[in-house]
């Protein structure tokens, strides 16, 4: 298993994962936000999009 985390949206629909470096990024591999210091995911605007799924 790689070292990647699965974010998933309020649904818990899985919409990407966060690297190494806090970035979030599709499933594409283009980033769309980041990951807080609150482990929430949000996106370059500042709203809440999701969070890293539990495993």
């Amino acid at each position: 298993m790689d070292n990647k985390r699965r974010v998933i949206d309020f649904a818990g629909v899985a919409i990407g994962t966060v690297d190494a470096d806090g970035w979030a990024v599709d499933f594409a591999g283009v980033r769309f936000g980041m990951l807080t210091t609150k482990g929430d995911v949000v996106d370059f605007a500042g709203v809440r999009v999701g969070a890293p799924a539990k495993r």
